[in-house]
C-alpha cells in the first residue's frame, strides 16, 4: 500500500485537538471514521480512476 498524505482543515483540525485534551475514545473514532477514512477513501479513488487504461 502506497503512502497517503492528507490535509486537515482549520475546523478539523481544532476538533482533533479537542478530541486529544478530552481524551473521548468514542469522538476520536468518529473523527477517524467520518474524517480520516473518509479523506484516505476520496484519494484512493482518486489515484485508482487516474490509472486506468483506456483499451479503446
Amino acid at each position: 500500500m502506497k503512502k497517503v498524505f492528507i490535509t486537515l482543515s482549520a475546523e478539523d483540525q481544532v476538533k482533533l485537538d479537542q478530541i486529544r485534551a478530552d481524551k473521548d475514545p468514542q469522538k476520536a473514532l468518529d473523527f477517524l471514521v467520518k474524517v480520516i477514512a473518509a479523506k484516505i477513501d476520496k484519494q484512493q479513488k482518486s489515484r485508482m480512476a487516474h490509472n486506468v487504461i483506456s483499451l479503446d
